[in-house]
């Protein structure tokens, strides 16, 4: 092997590894995002979890239970039906 193809050989290895670089990092930020979308929705869900049971008990306000839960009042309302 030359000079030349030691270089072009070199040059494609460094290119296709930031490539595979570039990929990784697609992916990993992919999975970061994804990881925290599920994270804030399992958090949405326990909210809600949790203001259906308040409501079952039946001795807090809608306003308390908005409060308690950081739901919006709104979103009581019609867990509360």
């Amino acid at each position: 092997m030359n000079y030349k193809e030691i270089s072009d050989a070199v040059a494609i290895t460094k290119s296709n590894d930031k490539e595979d670089k570039g990929v990784k990092d697609l992916f990993e930020d992919a999975y970061e995002r994804a990881e925290q979308r599920g994270m804030k929705k399992g958090l949405e869900q326990s909210k809600i979890e949790t203001a259906k049971k308040l409501l079952q008990l039946g001795k807090l306000s809608l306003d308390d239970i908005a409060e308690s839960t950081n739901l919006p009042l709104e979103t009581v309302k019609q867990l509360a039906g």
